[in-house]
């Protein structure tokens, strides 16, 4: 009975939830590299770095690419990331998958012993 209930909460309930949680990390992977990257063009705009910053235009115009260059590097650490734990998961659902066709399977094989019994 055990094993028929952990089947049916395996694919009612954790797979589709770790495939859920796998489509939105690739999703919010590509939502927050474009959103960083965007920021890093904005970066680049040296009359409002140096507004912002306050600071003079040669100052800006060198700081301007050095700030883009590592807003790029986080959006593509954090794409990266996100991507692994997207990947981790989905790998957990297969996982799952395997497991509760093998209960099925045991279960499947254990009725029908019973129905020979009989």
């Amino acid at each position: 009975m055990e094993s028929a209930l952990e089947a049916r909460l395996l694919r009612g309930e954790r797979i589709p939830q770790l495939v859920g949680m796998s489509v939105a990390a690739k999703v919010l992977a590509a939502e927050l590299s474009r959103a960083l990257l965007e920021e890093a063009k904005q970066l680049c705009n040296v009359e409002q770095l140096q507004e912002n910053l306050q600071i003079d235009g040669s100052t800006a115009e060198r700081l301007a690419p050095l700030l883009a260059a590592c807003q790029v590097t986080i959006a593509q650490n954090v794409a990266q990331r996100c991507m692994e734990r997207a990947d981790t998961w989905l790998a957990t659902a297969h996982r799952a998958e395997g497991r509760a066709t093998a209960l099925e399977e045991t279960l499947g094989k254990n009725g029908e012993a019973r129905a020979a019994e009989k």
